[in-house]
């Protein structure tokens, strides 16, 4: 079991470090640190203890990844490693909740490049407050929370083509669309869409 975990654990690696690498982490390393505990201290897992170091630039040494990864590293990180695993147990739904945590402007728009590829082989649901990464979407829904009563209640709607526009403008400038702000959302839209 170890043997097979340290092979596995060799190929997530290159696969991890090339994702990020297209995330706009060239520099970054990802490694698999596997220390084996002596065999009474095994558990029904094995004897194997796993911890994902990470390095973020050229020279910096490895440390665990709980300790050192920022806001937007982490979610970069964190959609390489789903991606891979995507990839390599065929899932059929990924589901992300604020991937774009920490990034913005170059970085926003690789990570909505890489969803974007991700879901021409599977289903992708990502809930963001980012306009690049709404703009890559096939699909556009949004979540309102209203009062209903003492109440509050969460609404699913699936925004319309002109709606959509306006929802990435909104996103883009932080309040009620302008003609620039619209402007902007339709290009971005479009060119997310010959990606």
């Amino acid at each position: 079991l170890s043997r097979a975990r340290s092979a596995a654990g060799q190929r997530l690696c290159r696969e991890i470090g090339q994702e990020l690498a297209d995330l706009g982490m060239k520099g970054a390393r990802f490694e698999i640190q596997q220390i084996q505990r002596p065999f009474a201290a095994a558990t029904k897992e094995g004897t194997d203890e796993i911890e994902f170091l990470f390095s973020a630039n050229v020279g910096e040494e490895l440390k665990p990844l709980a300790q050192i990864a920022s806001g937007g590293e982490a979610a970069r990180i964190m959609l390489a490693i789903k991606v891979v695993i995507a990839r390599i147990d065929r899932l059929p739904l990924l589901i992300f909740d604020e991937i774009d945590a920490g990034i913005s402007g170059h970085t926003a728009n690789m990570v909505a490049n890489k969803l974007q590829t991700l879901a021409g082989w599977t289903q992708v649901i990502c809930v963001t407050h980012s306009a690049a990464i709404a703009a890559a979407a096939d699909t556009h829904f949004l979540v309102e929370k209203r009062r209903a009563g003492e109440r509050t209640v969460t609404e699913l709607r699936e925004l319309s083509s002109d709606e959509r526009v306006h929802e990435v403008a909104r996103l883009l400038s932080g309040r009620i669309a302008d003609k620039q702000a619209l402007a902007l959302a339709e290009t971005l839209i479009n060119q997310s869409r010959r990606v």
